[in-house]
């Protein structure tokens, strides 16, 4: 998404695009193309581990996701969701995800509350990217609530729309 750029259009003389002015074919279907991209959500895969459990009581880098690369430029202010499958394997654990920029130390998205659910619950949770133009390493980490109390996480996802 870095480097991607969005102009305005010109016309055939090459200056400023003027309401009445014929654009070229080819600067259409580039708009068209733009408003294409930008009006589809986008995501960035986290992970699909649902068989691996977790029983460690401090955040782990949650297995089977990758560290991906990210800042707020990447985004230029689009919103940006959290998108993770939880569940824990009996009533009494509880289980938390949360997205980690490994280089900063800061969490950029957390669920708010344990999840104690013993079926597959899909949690959404906005996501505030790292600041300014410098790409920062973030993953997806997990920590189950009680160590004896497997906990599950599986198609976590990051989802960038308009």
């Amino acid at each position: 998404m870095a480097g991607e750029t969005y102009a305005a259009l010109t016309p055939p003389t090459g200056a400023a695009f003027v309401a009445g002015h014929a654009a070229r074919a080819s600067q259409i279907e580039r708009v068209r193309q733009n408003l294409m991209i930008l009006g589809k959500p986008r995501y960035w895969h986290l992970g699909s581990a649902g068989a691996v459990p977790v029983t460690s009581t401090a955040y782990v880098w949650a297995d089977d996701a990758p560290e991906i690369m990210l800042c707020a430029e990447d985004v230029r202010g689009l919103t940006l969701t959290l998108r993770v499958f939880v569940k824990v394997a009996d009533a009494l654990g509880t289980v938390r995800v949360r997205l980690q920029n490994v280089d900063d130390g800061v969490t950029c998205a957390e669920l708010p509350v344990p999840a104690a659910d013993l079926d597959w619950v899909l949690y959404e949770v906005a996501v505030v990217p790292p600041p300014g133009t410098v790409r920062r390493r973030c993953r997806l980490e997990i920590v189950a609530g009680v160590a004896t109390t497997a906990a599950y996480y599986r198609g976590a996802q990051l989802e960038l729309r308009l």
